[in-house]
């Protein structure tokens, strides 16, 4: 498999943890982020390559499991990593 990774794209963030917060009488979950440092969004996976602007786009081996919303570029080492974040509270 490929993945396009988006070389434009900022830092992309993960939720470090939980607080809670009170609107209008409701009290909610309210997630805290923190940047993933040298992260770049994973935009599209494929089977096989196509052409692309090779200044904003990078095509990149990953394993079957890699999803766009799980995974992560890390350009400082240049593999693909998954993004975790904090569970909810129950």
């Amino acid at each position: 498999m490929k993945a396009l990774i988006d070389l434009q794209s900022q830092n992309l963030t993960h939720i470090t943890g939980w607080t809670t917060g009170t609107l209008s009488g409701v009290t909610k979950n309210i997630p805290q982020t923190e940047a993933i440092p040298n992260s770049k969004r994973i935009c599209q996976i494929e089977e096989n390559e196509f052409e692309v602007c090779s200044d904003s786009l990078l095509w990149v081996d990953c394993n079957d499991s890699v999803t766009t919303h799980d995974y992560y570029y890390d350009t400082s080492d240049s593999t693909i990593k998954p993004i975790v974040n904090a569970d909810p509270p129950a």
